[in-house]
C-alpha cells in the first residue's frame, strides 16, 4: 500500500513538473505577446504627436522667421550706430565699449542668419536691392519717379520688384511655398506677408538710425559720448522688454538664442549705464554737471 502511494506521488510530482513546463513558453508568449503591444501602442502615439506637430510646422516657422528678423534688426541698428559713433567718441573706454557692441551684435546676428536664412537679405540694412517702400504701392521712390507698381516700364530696371510692379525677395528664392497667399505663390518671389512687415520693420530700423544719427550730429566731445549712452540705454532697454517677450517663441534651439542675446543686453545695458554714471560723476566734481534730459521714445533728446 505504501509502495502505491509512493507511485501515485511521483506520478502527481511528474504531472506537476510537465504542466509547468508546458505553462512556461505559454507564458513566456504571453508576456512576449504584451510587450509587442506596447511597442505598437509607442508607436502609434508617437505618430500621433507627429502628426500633430506637423499640424503646426509651418506656423511655426512663420513666427519663428519673422521674430528672427525682428532681432537681426534690432542687432543691425546697433551695429550701424556703434560704428558711427566709433568715428567720433571721444572718451577711450566708452570708444572700446562701442567696439563691443559691434563685435557681439555682430555674432549674434550671424547666429540668427543661420537659424533663418530665408530673410536675411531682407533685414540686410546695407541692401540696396530692397525697396524702400516696400509694402506700399503708389508711393514714389528717392528718385522721385512714380513707383513700379504705377509705371510697369519701370520695374524691369527695379531688382526689388516682378515684372507687374509686386515686390520680390532678391536672392532668396521662392519665397514660402507651402503658405495660404495664393498671390505669393502666383508670383513665385512675391513677398508673403510676414515678408512684407518684416520690410515695414526694416524702414522703421532705417528711420530710427538716420533720426538718431542727425540727433548725435549737433553735439561733440564729451556731451557726442553722453549722448551715444543715452540712446544705448533707451535701445537696450526697449530691446531687453521685446525680448522677454519673445522668450517662448520657437522650438528649443530658438529660445536659446533668445536666452543668449537676453544675457548680453543686459550685459550692454548695465555696461552703459555705468558709464553713463562716471561721467555725470566727473562732471558734477568738476562743477560742470550736464543739462537733464529728456526721453522721446528710446532716444533721449538734449534740452
Amino acid at each position: 500500500m505504501k509502495t502505491f502511494s509512493t507511485g501515485v506521488a511521483i506520478a502527481l510530482l511528474i504531472a506537476a513538473c510537465s504542466l509547468a513546463a508546458a505553462q512556461e513558453p505559454a507564458n513566456k508568449n504571453a508576456e512576449k505577446a504584451a510587450e509587442q503591444r506596447t511597442i505598437r501602442q509607442e508607436k502609434r502615439a508617437e505618430k500621433a504627436q507627429n502628426h500633430e506637430r506637423g499640424k503646426t510646422t509651418h506656423a511655426d516657422k512663420v513666427v519663428t522667421e519673422y521674430f528672427a528678423g525682428k532681432m537681426m534688426l534690432m542687432d543691425q541698428s546697433t551695429i550701424e550706430l556703434a560704428k558711427m559713433a566709433e568715428q567720433r567718441l571721444s572718451n577711450p573706454q566708452v570708444k572700446q565699449f562701442a567696439k563691443m557692441l559691434v563685435d557681439e551684435h555682430t555674432k549674434c546676428r550671424q547666429k540668427l542668419e543661420k537659424r533663418a536664412p530665408e530673410v536675411v537679405a531682407l533685414t540686410d540694412l546695407n541692401n540696396a536691392a530692397i525697396s524702400q517702400t516696400a509694402g506700399y504701392h503708389g508711393a514714389e521712390n528717392d528718385d522721385k519717379e512714380a513707383d513700379a507698381i504705377d509705371n510697369p516700364a519701370k520695374a524691369a530696371k527695379d531688382p526689388a520688384r516682378n515684372k507687374d510692379g509686386t515686390e520680390r525677395l532678391v536672392g532668396n528664392g521662392p519665397v514660402d511655398p507651402d503658405g495660404v497667399d495664393a498671390h505669393s505663390r502666383m508670383h513665385g518671389n512675391a513677398m508673403n506677408p510676414t515678408h512684407r512687415i518684416l520690410a515695414i520693420d526694416r524702414q522703421a530700423t532705417n528711420n530710427y538710425i538716420q533720426s538718431t544719427a542727425e540727433m548725435l550730429a549737433k553735439f561733440d566731445g564729451n556731451d557726442f559720448d553722453m549722448g551715444f549712452l543715452g540712446f544705448t540705454i533707451g535701445s537696450h532697454t526697449w530691446a531687453l522688454s521685446e525680448l522677454k517677450a519673445m522668450s517662448s517663441v520657437g522650438d528649443e534651439e530658438f529660445q536659446k538664442l533668445i536666452s543668449d542675446a537676453t544675457v548680453k543686453t543686459e550685459q550692454h545695458l548695465i555696461k552703459a549705464q555705468e558709464l553713463s554714471k562716471e561721467f555725470e560723476k566727473a562732471f558734477a566734481q568738476r562743477g560742470n554737471a550736464p543739462q537733464p534730459t529728456a526721453t522721446v521714445g528710446q532716444a533721449p533728446v538734449p534740452k
